[in-house]
């Protein structure tokens, strides 16, 4: 299945597209339409309700499979598109592990013998390396991340006119377009292990007089609450943040911190019998209304819609 670039990652205006009689319609103009409804919904979506897991992707380690399995589920991810797992995704944790232990016993064993690295392994060497550092500091632990990011898959084909620097009488182009997703595991160590940010809003200092707090609430929303287009935003994406530093995608939702028991052999990690663990709750949460209202009958006893 084949993604592609999303348009709602850069700072395009919201421009709407202009109809009138006898104006000749392209596929620039109806792409235009549509980029602007998904983007002012996900500019809602992003500062309304924020960033974070709505229900569901719930992380889990299978023992008996040796998998990672994270649950059905929807988030909205960091410029507010909807991000929905219809399904369990399932992760071979062995293969995985073995996948990266044995690249870096390749990558060392070309260095020490002066061989030429694929392309493939060069573009893998960071994060071979990333792997051999995401190490407690006793070494005993493998910390790795799961993320899902938003993907746009193209499904189906359909004749079209050829595009580019040739001629076809056979071309096609996608049919539709499906919002996907992807699921990432991303080793993690030593300055790495810091965990998603959440936005910073005014708290109430005991005694503090509500309308004080109010008005501290309101300067907040008028002076540093706005991130698109500001130093929060570089090129075609937002900033990346303590949680998606060294993957590709800054806007990849963090889910969980997986802990996989190690030991070193020859510098390297290798696999122990203690049981793998999971942290599904360092993660954003997006709080339905409905769970605000129980959060706050919780800690008032009285409160009333």
């Amino acid at each position: 299945m084949t993604t592609r670039d999303d348009a709602l990652t850069t700072l395009e205006p919201p421009d709407r597209l202009y109809y009138a009689t006898g104006v000749f319609l392209d596929a620039e103009d109806l792409e235009a339409e549509q980029r602007y409804h998904r983007g002012r919904l996900a500019r809602v979506l992003d500062y309304v309700q924020g960033t974070g897991t709505i229900a569901g992707l719930r992380v889990d380690y299978k023992a008996d499979k040796d998998e990672l399995e994270v649950s059905a589920g929807l988030a909205i991810d960091r410029v507010g598109r909807l991000v929905e797992l219809p399904r369990i995704a399932c992760m071979d944790l062995g293969r995985w592990f073995t996948y990266w232990k044995q690249l870096n016993q390749t990558l060392a064993s070309k260095a020490s013998s002066g061989a030429a690295l694929t392309e493939e392994e060069s573009s893998l060497t960071g994060a071979a390396s990333r792997f051999l550092t995401s190490l407690s500091a006793d070494g005993s632990t493998l910390f790795v991340d799961v993320h899902i990011r938003f993907a746009v898959c193209e499904r189906g084909r359909t004749p079209a006119f050829a595009n580019g620097p040739w001629d076809a009488l056979d071309a096609t182009a996608p049919s539709r377009l499906r919002d996907g997703w992807e699921v990432l595991l991303t080793p993690r160590g030593g300055s790495d292990l810091s965990l998603p940010s959440k936005r910073a809003w005014p708290e109430a200092t005991p005694g503090e007089d509500l309308g004080l707090w109010q008005r501290r609430m309101e300067d907040h929303l008028l002076g540093s609450s706005w991130h698109h287009g500001s130093a929060a935003w570089t090129g075609s994406a937002p900033n990346h943040d303590a949680s998606t530093e060294g993957l590709d995608d800054s806007t990849a939702i963090f889910l969980g911190r997986v802990s996989i028991p190690v030991s070193l052999s020859g510098g390297v990690p290798v696999r122990s019998s203690a049981p793998v663990t999971v942290n599904n709750h360092a993660r954003l949460f997006v709080l339905p209304n409905a769970a605000l209202v129980s959060w706050l009958r919780a800690i008032q006893g009285t409160f009333r819609l």
